[in-house]
């Protein structure tokens, strides 16, 4: 009596087992994931946000892969693969530890809409380098890998292309190779960016050769638009520091041919 009610509790608890592995297996192959990460995101961002399809792997790390994301209606940033995985152990107990990030084949249309404000379930727990934090008390720690391939940025009639590799540990940014190409020059840089208390930029940028007009202009493009007459700039807009060490085979300025071109920027 005894073994066939031991084996009926065993059967039960296999079929709740399938049942539960059948129910995730549709969550998180099908729509489920999807459309769940669409109203996420949607709410966090306050625009809308599609994806048009995502998977979910569960080992030997848990990640989510994303195609064909779409943010703002029109489309400010679309995504064409992006791909996040993390240490389960870490997530958790709310921490993204050793994380990785790529990001591919994608558009970026500047100015971007302002994000919402953060609340105060999302405010750092103090200070120090391991307390930079997203939404809900999340706490992003280190990401071991972001990776950058083919990003396009467009900003006022100009273009750039950005594809690389870096790493976050706490508040450092550390861009280990990374290549950014414009329609007249390719420029390689290497940089540390520590984003707090102010971001503070080191970096070394090298060419084979440099239109310097044509690096005016961009930076021109690049930057905040002014503010007019009468309207103060917005105190949210952190203050950057940069100190650029710049070298080119040859350079263009003004008309002017320079050779073995070495400076300093601050």
């Amino acid at each position: 009596m005894l073994r066939r009610i031991a084996l009926a509790v065993v059967l039960l608890v296999l079929v709740a087992l399938v049942a539960v592995v059948g129910m995730a297996y549709w969550f998180l192959s099908g729509d489920g994931i999807r459309e769940a990460l669409e109203q996420q995101a949607s709410v966090r961002l306050q625009q809308p946000v599609t994806i048009g399809s995502a998977s979910v792997q569960l080992y030997p790390r848990l990640g989510v892969a994303l195609r064909d994301v779409r943010i703002g209606n029109p489309a400010r940033v679309t995504l064409a693969r992006a791909a996040v995985s993390t240490g389960l152990r870490a997530l958790l107990s709310r921490r993204i530890v050793d994380a990785e990030v790529l990001l591919a084949d994608s558009e970026v249309s500047l100015p971007l809409p302002p994000l919402p404000a953060a609340t105060a379930t999302e405010a750092p727990t103090g200070g120090g380098a391991n307390n930079t934090t997203a939404a809900q008390g999340l706490a992003v720690e280190s990401v071991s890998r972001i990776s950058l391939s083919n990003i396009a940025v467009t900003s006022r009639g100009r273009r750039i292309t950005v594809s690389g590799e870096s790493s976050l540990a706490g508040s450092l940014l550390t861009i280990t190779a990374m290549t950014v190409a414009t329609e007249q020059s390719s420029v390689a840089v290497r940089a540390r960016v520590l984003l707090e208390p102010s971001v503070t930029i080191d970096a070394d940028l090298s060419a084979k050769a440099l239109d310097l007009d044509d690096l005016v202009a961009l930076a021109a493009a690049f930057s905040p638009a002014p503010t007019t007459p009468g309207t103060r700039a917005s105190t949210s807009t952190p203050a950057v520091r940069l100190t650029a060490r710049v070298s080119a085979g040859s350079a263009k300025a003004a008309g002017l041919d320079l050779e073995a071109l070495t400076s300093v920027v601050r």
